[in-house]
């Protein structure tokens, strides 16, 4: 787990480094990671950074999430 925490903060690090502002269906691909990789934690805090960075969520964000939340039998 830890290895694919590290992969997808490698990710997310290159791209604000870069200063490439993601858009909704940029978080949405890596919330999908997260919650692929099992890291539903790592979820609420990449949604409240992209909230903090004028990005709304749509539904496709929700339904990931929820989705992600009963794969990892969470909810």
């Amino acid at each position: 787990m830890e290895a694919k925490k590290l992969d997808i903060d490698i990710v997310i690090h290159s791209i604000l480094i870069k200063e490439l502002q993601p858009n909704v269906k940029t978080y949405n691909i890596m919330i999908n990671g997260l919650c692929i990789g099992g890291l539903t934690s790592e979820v609420e805090k990449l949604l409240v950074e992209m909230e903090g960075k004028g990005c709304s969520p749509d539904g496709c964000t929700y339904n990931t999430i929820i989705r992600g939340l009963i794969s990892n039998k969470e909810a």
